[in-house]
């Protein structure tokens, strides 16, 4: 996992060019002019799909894990707070779903080892296929527009 503001996105762009474009991305779009659901950037190996939600308390969502993609997440507008953990020997309590690429993890099975952090505009997360991880949290209801870049790193 990586936490850090836009203005530093140049220290990551060494490790894949998709992973450059996708915090280029981020950098230069105006996300006013982008409508909610996905938009394909380079084909299905760069995605943004742009949600608007409102989060929730951390026992209603479960944690996450990805293997086809890499997650950028950046949140437009509000803020919330996501979860973290490294990925070793948990099992799956909704295995791997290969179609949506996605296995997830109870709350309350996983979240004694779990780190929370805040984000807010200007900061972006990168989770890695051995990073699990939860979203849209947080103690009280707020208005979220997020983007999350799905990237392909194969």
């Amino acid at each position: 996992m990586i936490v850090d503001t836009l203005a530093n996105r140049h220290y990551y762009s060494n490790l894949h060019p998709r992973l450059a474009l996708a915090l280029d991305f981020i950098a230069t779009t105006d996300f006013s002019k982008l409508s909610k659901g996905v938009h394909k950037i380079d084909g299905d190996k760069l995605l943004a799909i742009i949600n608007e939600y409102e989060t929730k308390p951390q026992e209603q969502e479960m944690f996450e894990v990805h293997r086809r993609y890499v997650d950028v997440q950046y949140v437009i507008s509000g803020h919330e707070e996501f979860g973290y953990q490294p990925l070793t020997d948990q099992t799956a309590d909704m295995p791997y779903n290969a179609e949506y690429d996605f296995a997830k993890f109870d709350y309350q099975k996983h979240c004694d080892k779990a780190h929370f952090m805040p984000l807010n505009p200007s900061v972006f997360a990168i989770f890695f296929p051995s990073d699990m991880h939860m979203a849209a949290t947080f103690a009280t209801p707020v208005a979220v527009r997020k983007v999350v870049m799905k990237v392909q790193l194969d």
